[in-house]
């Protein structure tokens, strides 16, 4: 490849970076963020293309610096959707407590009385026939 691919290939990689961390700052719920995560570890990811042309370029130097726009790229990518990873849990976590919530204030009725022993009973009965 010549040494305009460089600039294109630097800024596919940070077209991608850039639409991947929005995509990640989009995700409502950690379902969603593991959805994007997997498009982006997709064989078919604009990442993913970009590395595949990175062996087609035959100047070293054009290389290694694709090659580091890319590491930075991926390395921004996983901060950001370990950061709303972490962001959404917390979110999720805060809303399943409050929905579990128990108000332990309010008023409860007292443990509930059992019935006499049968024993108990027999002898009651009994004492109602001959007293009764």
């Amino acid at each position: 490849m010549t040494g305009k691919a460089t600039p294109s290939l630097r800024d596919e990689v940070d077209k991608a970076r850039q639409s991947a961390v929005s995509a990640i700052a989009s995700a409502t719920d950690t379902a969603s963020l593991r959805k994007v995560a997997a498009e982006l570890a997709n064989k078919k990811s604009a990442l993913n293309a970009i590395r595949a042309q990175l062996g087609k370029i035959e100047d070293a130097a054009e290389k290694k610096a694709v090659g580091q726009a890319l590491s930075e790229a991926t390395a921004e990518i996983e901060s950001a959707r370990v950061a709303r990873e972490n962001e959404l849990g917390d979110a999720e976590f805060a809303a399943q407590v409050e929905r579990e919530r128990m108000d332990l204030t309010e008023f409860l009725t007292g443990p509930r009385r059992g019935t006499a022993h049968i024993v108990t009973q027999a002898t009651e009965r009994l004492e109602d026939v001959f007293i009764g």
